[in-house]
């Protein structure tokens, strides 16, 4: 875990890098953020749905550097 949030604070930083996770490297980044109330394919479908990443191969999704959070409802915060 140490090594995946490495990762995405180092890309925070470099928001011009492009960030790609697992499956699995999402769960371990992300899961805390969401109290480890979903499971890692429901964490997943959660993101894609957000638009958080975007699916560009076999267990490999991008992670939008612009992302905006929305609230429940749909708006923005």
């Amino acid at each position: 875990m140490k090594d995946i949030t490495k990762k995405v604070h180092k890309a925070i930083f470099e928001m011009d890098k492009d960030i790609i996770f697992t499956k699995h490297e999402l769960f371990m980044a992300q899961g805390p953020s969401w109290n480890f109330e979903l499971d890692e394919e429901q964490l997943l479908d959660k993101a894609l749905e957000l638009e958080f990443v975007t699916k560009i191969g076999d267990d490999k999704y991008l992670m939008k550097n612009d992302y905006i959070p929305l609230k429940e409802g749909g708006e923005k915060e």
